[in-house]
């Protein structure tokens, strides 16, 4: 996924920076590139999901605050050090939301799941942990029926009976497909295939930041396909990430630079009141972290998340705690 985006045949039954390519992939989007935790409350017990939510109006995964993990964070295929046994201190920071890359595209993943075993302890130790699970996938849209497959695998995952709660498609590839128009019909036909198959499950949109898009790059990605795309998904992640940008940006500012992603993407879906949790990072200072959660606040957004979980500090989430629940 951008660092600022979101189960398989054979284990559906199963129990189942250093930067991410996508951080490449950000550098090429814009001109502009530049470069001891406090004691915290114990979450209550809640109930443990055994099964997805049946309702694309409950967007509960995307209120209060969430944390991300990318394969490179906690696959063993790809050297994640990050275990299961972190969710406890995630609970404890207050992370409501775990928002887990659960499948890649690569020769180090053969399957259609990133480590199947390990994501299902994740996802139960999650739900044990009161918290909800988003797993997302980043397609590359140049072989559409791997892309398919591997969005089919991890809507069919289940771990002791358990489900992830929602899904998040990751859009912002563009070196499968050169071709703009071509692109655009390759991510429609997946996302509506997505929708088809899970049509009751929140969907949510993991896109590049309208900063980058509308301000910084315009010729990044356009044209975007949003009419199309804005009736298939229920919620929208931009990916704000300040710290792709040069100190002398004025997008380097993180109040400023998610203040305007989040109203550029409601114009661009010409829904001024559309559901968006805001993406931020990659890390934060304390300022930043301040900044991030007063622009989500005052935009009225459902909730907030730095990527990642690794490059957070645990003395930011005091801060991070106050973004929309």
């Amino acid at each position: 996924m951008a660092l600022p985006l979101v189960l398989a045949a054979g284990v559906a039954s199963a129990v189942s920076l250093p930067a991410a390519p996508a951080a490449a992939q950000r550098a090429v989007a814009s001109a502009d590139v530049g470069p001891v935790p406090l004691p915290l409350p114990t979450p209550a017990a809640s109930p443990t999901p055994t099964s997805r939510t049946t309702s694309r109006s409950d967007l509960t995964a995307y209120r209060g605050l969430g944390t991300w993990l990318d394969a490179y964070d906690w696959s063993p295929e790809f050297g994640g050090t990050t275990v299961p046994g972190d969710l406890d201190e995630m609970a404890r920071r207050g992370v409501r939301t775990l928002y887990v890359q659960a499948a890649k595209k690569s020769p180090k993943s053969p399957g259609d799941l990133l480590s199947p075993k390990v994501l299902g302890q994740f996802l139960v130790r999650a739900h044990a942990d009161g918290m909800q699970v988003q797993a997302w996938y980043l397609p590359t849209f140049d072989e559409p029926a791997v892309d398919a497959r591997k969005v089919d695998a991890v809507l069919a995952f289940r771990s002791q009976g358990q489900a992830f709660d929602t899904f998040g498609l990751d859009i912002e590839w563009r070196n499968g497909v050169a071709d703009v128009a071509e692109r655009n019909r390759r991510v429609v036909a997946l996302s509506r295939h997505l929708r088809a198959k899970a049509p009751a499950l929140p969907l949510s949109a993991i896109v590049v930041a309208p900063v980058v898009t509308d301000e910084v790059n315009t010729h990044f990605w356009r044209p975007f396909p949003w009419a199309d795309l804005a009736p298939l998904y229920d919620v929208w992640q931009p990916m704000g990430y300040w710290t792709d940008r040069k100190s002398s940006s004025k997008w380097s500012d993180a109040y400023t630079s998610t203040q305007a992603n989040l109203h550029l993407l409601r114009r661009d879906l010409h829904q001024p009141a559309a559901p968006v949790h805001a993406i931020g990072g990659v890390g934060a200072t304390q300022s930043q972290a301040e900044g991030f959660v007063r622009a989500a606040r005052e935009e009225k957004a459902l909730g907030g998340s730095l990527y990642d979980w690794p490059t957070t500090p645990g003395a930011r989430y005091p801060a991070l705690r106050k973004v929309p629940r």
